[in-house]
Formats: C-alpha cells, structure tokens, sequence
C-alpha cells in the first residue's frame, strides 16, 4: 500500500475517508484485528476500466459479538495502483450473524 494511501469507505452506518497506509491498515485492523477465527467463503479480483476490482465474503467469529455465533460480511473494492494500492473505494455489507442469513 503506498505510504500516502487514500481509503473512502461506505458503511452501513457512515462513511469513512482516510489517508495514509497507517491509518487504512489500523482501519482494516478495527474491522477484522479481534476476530478468534477467520474464514473466507467467496473471493474474486478482477479489473474494470483500469481499476482493480476485488471482492471478498468472510465469516468471522469474534469476542466483540453480540451473540456466540458467526458474522459474515462481504465487502468491494476498487483500486487505483501503480506498484500497490494507491486508492481503495470500498463499499462494506456490515457484520450480519449468520444464523440471520439463513434464516
């Protein structure tokens, strides 16, 4: 990630804009630092007008839960890079419990 890394966000409850890679991994580390296990169910990169696109579905179980089961969130993001990632929009589904989705 380049050191001057712009981060703008799309969450379920705010937006979130960020610059620096220390502040876009420190992010990243609040979303998905405290998780006990960590499993990917869908990934996918791709690009689309010269923008990297990617995409990942995880289920994560977590001590900061409401509840003892799993969340899944899914999350996209474009890019901008040249040697790493310069810009990253992304756009984040929330933490769902699992149970819920199949519900």
């Amino acid at each position: 990630m380049a050191a001057e890394a712009r981060l703008r966000a799309m969450l379920p409850r705010r937006t979130l804009e960020l610059q620096g890679s220390a502040a876009v991994a420190d992010q990243f580390q609040t979303w998905f630092g405290d998780a006990d296990e960590f499993e990917v169910v869908d990934a996918s990169i791709g690009a689309i007008g010269g923008r990297l696109h990617l995409s990942w579905r995880l289920r994560v179980r977590s001590a900061r839960a409401d509840h003892r089961g799993w969340d899944v969130v899914e999350q996209q993001a474009y890019a901008d890079t040249s040697d790493c990632i310069e810009t990253l929009d992304l756009l984040c589904s929330g933490f769902h419990p699992e149970a819920a989705m199949n519900d």
